[in-house]
């Protein structure tokens, strides 16, 4: 089973991905507008394909795991700020220094 849609040229990807992540149907119509520009955004970080799953297990799609859902996760209702802030530490994996 393929485990990514080869081509990067349609929205319906990236709602697939959204859905997988687990998004509602309202969530998706509220971030819609947003898909074209996400696609965009992953062709300049080089990103070859969009992962049919979060669950992808091909090394050469974690980053785009990890910049799609860093997007839906941003682009979701209103967020707490400290639960982005956590995702985003997970997704960079950078944690700064306790002080």
């Amino acid at each position: 089973m393929e485990t990514y849609i080869a081509s990067m040229g349609t929205d319906q990807e990236v709602e697939h991905f959204a859905i997988c992540c687990g998004l509602a149907a309202q969530s998706l119509e509220q971030i819609r507008s947003e898909f074209p520009r996400w696609r965009r955004r992953l062709k300049t970080e080089g990103v070859p394909r969009i992962p049919w799953s979060p669950w992808s297990t091909d090394p050469q799609d974690r980053h785009a795991v990890n910049l799609l859902t860093q997007m839906i996760l941003q682009a979701s209702a209103e967020p707490s700020a400290a639960t982005m802030a956590h995702h985003v530490r997970n997704l960079t994996g950078f944690r700064p220094p306790k002080l």
